[in-house]
């Protein structure tokens, strides 16, 4: 073989595998490009949800402005949302609420009918003292979440929170805001596939299960990367 030949073979061999690695590396970009495209289309899909948007007339902790939005379906008497309140709660707020970046919407998914009571008090007490009337049912909930006469003692924490016994007794006959915490439950259900408590969408992505300040920092995170 001349040096001549063997140059020009040398030549197209390094053609072909130039063009391979163009070939190669244009398709991971693509398939890359295309992941990107699917990721993005998922969260605008997931962000036509109304359900992950706040309500009207939700009582908000935090700046209503701030980019992240925090809905947390909880029962009032469930233990791990308990636990969530009073382990992991004061850390989201100091990290990320206090500070502007997200706020937090508190929406009722009652277990049983200690906790749709008690729901309906927080609804009756208005958005102003609704986180409060959650974190004090949280506290107690010892005290009358598993009593037999559960209803008696979440009067007295109405009592205690300055609502009187008229307004303690029409807040619990009320049939339409009982059937409104119920349409909002089976809403939760049947849109979100929500099943147990706690469960929180953040900005539409959903953390449930072992509920932890980790499950929110790296949602957050990811999302103040995009």
């Amino acid at each position: 073989m001349s040096r001549t030949v063997g140059i020009a073979i040398f030549v197209a061999i390094a053609g072909l595998i130039g063009f391979a690695s163009y070939h190669f590396g244009s398709n991971s970009m693509l398939e890359a490009e295309a992941n990107d495209a699917k990721k993005t289309a998922e969260t605008a899909a997931v962000k036509k949800n109304p359900l992950h948007s706040i309500q009207d007339d939700e009582a908000v902790v935090g700046d209503p402005k701030a980019s992240i939005t925090i809905i947390e379906y909880a029962s009032l008497s469930c233990p791990h949302c308990k636990a969530f309140h009073e382990k992991v709660l004061p850390e989201l707020k100091s990290k990320y609420i206090d500070k502007g970046i997200a706020k937090l919407a508190f929406r009722h998914f009652p277990l049983n009918e200690p906790a749709l009571r008690a729901a309906m008090l927080v609804e009756c007490v208005g958005k102003d003292r609704a986180s409060k009337f959650v974190d004090v049912l949280f506290e107690l909930q010892d005290k009358w979440a598993f009593e037999g006469d559960f209803v008696a003692n979440i009067q007295k924490i109405a009592a205690v929170g300055g609502i009187s016994q008229e307004q303690f007794s029409a807040c619990m006959t009320n049939t339409a805001l009982e059937e409104k915490i119920i349409k909002a439950r089976k809403d939760a259900t049947d849109q979100l596939n929500l099943q147990g408590t706690p469960s929180f969408f953040v900005n539409g992505v959903e953390i449930s299960g072992k509920v932890t300040m980790e499950s929110f920092d790296r949602v957050i995170k990811d999302l103040r990367d995009k």
